[in-house]
């Protein structure tokens, strides 16, 4: 599937507006075929005019999810310290309390407070 990026849709648009209004030889033209191509000119402008608004919506958009995935990563790595330091809590604690059995077993439960 093709990637468009922003810059190769306006070019693509571009490209179209340019084939929509080529001129067409001076001795088929009506004013139909003016009009027409006056018309198809106009179009290809607002087309034109709506691919450049698009595309600064999609960058807007674009950084903002850029952003947001920044202040996500950020989230994320303080959470992993966290979880690490309360790891290495909980394997203290885990320890002493072993000990404090330990001690209460060997002593019959005397001398803890």
């Amino acid at each position: 599937m093709p990637v468009f990026t922003p810059t190769k849709m306006v070019v693509l648009v571009l490209l179209l507006a340019l084939m929509v209004v080529a001129p067409v030889p001076a001795g088929a033209q009506t004013k139909e075929d003016v009009e027409r191509a006056e018309a198809a000119k106009e179009q290809a402008y607002q087309d034109l005019i709506d691919a450049n608004e698009a595309v600064g919506s999609a960058i807007s958009e674009l950084e903002a999810i850029e952003s947001e995935l920044q202040e996500l990563n950020h989230t994320i790595s303080r959470l992993d310290r966290k979880i690490a330091e309360f790891d290495d809590e909980v394997a203290e604690l885990r320890d002493n309390a072993q000990e404090v059995v330990v001690e209460a077993y060997t002593n019959s439960g005397t001398g803890l407070v």
